[in-house]
């Protein structure tokens, strides 16, 4: 369940030997920093992701070229973040739905987002409403 969460990767599904031995070690198991190897997953693979895109603009394409990525690691927590934090992608991209538990099952993206329309939200002239502390409720 890990490596289809928290460490998903589209591109391998190669499972390096040390974590099956902390399967077989509850009590190591929990206590492995998971949510930090997951970051620096999906930390790493948007770097990527984000160098991959810039630099297919810096050169001319084919026709038939089309760029695409995959992002590894677990980016829908990062995605969950800028709904909370950034009003204004919410209003753009997605609908939200009742209080759902878990939190992160609240919206759902209303199209296929492409990345100039996220980085138009980041450029545009408006003045940008963040919400620089979220404060959890009950149910959260």
């Amino acid at each position: 369940m890990i490596f289809c969460i928290l460490l998903a990767n589209a591109n391998s599904v190669k499972i390096d030997p040390k974590y099956f031995t902390l399967a077989d070690n509850l009590a190591q198991f929990n206590a492995f920093p998971w949510g930090v190897l997951s970051w620096e997953v999906t930390r790493a693979a948007i770097c990527n992701a984000v160098e991959n895109r810039l630099s297919s603009k810096r050169r001319p394409l084919k026709k038939y070229d089309k760029v695409h990525y995959s992002i590894a690691g677990f980016p829908h927590a990062l995605l969950v973040w800028a709904y909370e934090s950034l009003p204004t992608i919410v209003a753009k991209f997605t609908t939200k739905y009742v209080e759902a538990i878990p939190h992160m099952l609240s919206w759902t993206s209303t199209d296929n987002v492409k990345f100039d329309d996220v980085m138009s939200v980041f450029t545009a002239k408006e003045e940008k409403h963040v919400i620089y502390i979220l404060y959890p409720d009950l149910y959260k």
